[in-house]
């Protein structure tokens, strides 16, 4: 019978009379820690792997009107002058400074036939991120939408006529405006 000192080491000694079965042990020791050396490595291998996803956008410099609210307007006693019940209302969202600019009417858009002749006046006030207050008695007021945002213009206006207005319908538009500087 043979006695082999075996160690799991990389230092082996061997016993010289024992030398011919020291392959045998030393393959299935060799496999053995083959085997084990693979399953830990396989455990100790990640196979996961992480990368990134980027978001990106531009925000152009833009200024847009939106949600725009219809105003009404109610005749004096006298029949002579329409005045601002509830504003006209609009809003203005810019992502850039920006011109905000509301042109008064220059005459009815709709009413009875032989309207008096009208002078209309307006006003508008902004508020939320701009706060203006624009006043235009000929041709249109502007303001500068220096703050980023939205904000809410109301429309104010007044209508003088030279005679009565007779009962009817009567429809008037002032025009608003926004560009980018």
């Amino acid at each position: 019978m043979c006695r082999c000192k075996l160690i799991t080491s990389i230092d082996k000694t061997y016993d010289s009379s024992c030398h011919q079965n020291s392959f045998v042990f030393d393959s299935i020791y060799t496999l053995i820690g083959l085997v084990l050396f693979l399953g830990f490595g396989v455990v100790f291998v990640s196979t996961v792997r992480a990368d990134t996803l980027n978001f990106r956008g531009i925000a152009v410099s833009a200024c847009t009107l939106s949600l725009p609210t219809d105003g009404t307007l109610s005749l004096s006693s006298n029949l002579q002058n329409w005045t601002t019940t509830t504003p006209a209302t609009i809003t203005a969202i810019n992502t850039a400074p920006a011109t905000l600019t509301v042109t008064k009417p220059t005459s009815w858009t709709a009413s009875p036939a032989n309207v008096p002749a009208t002078t209309f006046s307006m006003t508008a006030n902004l508020t939320g991120a701009n706060v203006l207050n624009l006043t235009g008695t000929s041709g249109a007021a502007s303001g500068t939408l220096s703050l980023l945002g939205s904000s809410v213009v109301s429309v104010y206006l007044t209508a003088q006529g030279t005679d009565t207005f007779k009962s009817g319908s009567y429809t008037v538009q002032a025009t608003v405006t926004c560009a980018v500087n």
